[in-house]
């Protein structure tokens, strides 16, 4: 089986610089495969305020006064 990775390493060492091989990469990679390479990584963390306001709208049935689930109901 050829190793396309430490050809294209090859390719880059000798035709091109690693930075245009990177362009390259991403160029061809989805947003999401860029994404995740970027999370599995540790480049990226999704943000502290996304994390906030996921738990802010999961906590709506408690405090709103219409819901019967809410303590606001009784």
């Amino acid at each position: 089986m050829i190793d396309f990775r430490s050809q294209a390493l090859e390719i880059a060492d000798d035709t091109m610089s690693h930075e245009q091989m990177l362009i390259c990469c991403l160029k061809y990679m989805s947003m999401d495969d860029v994404e995740d390479m970027l999370k599995i990584n540790d480049w990226i963390t999704p943000p502290e305020m996304d994390k906030e306001e996921e738990e802010e709208e999961n906590d709506d049935w408690f405090t709103d006064p219409n819901s019967k689930a809410s303590y606001h109901h009784y």
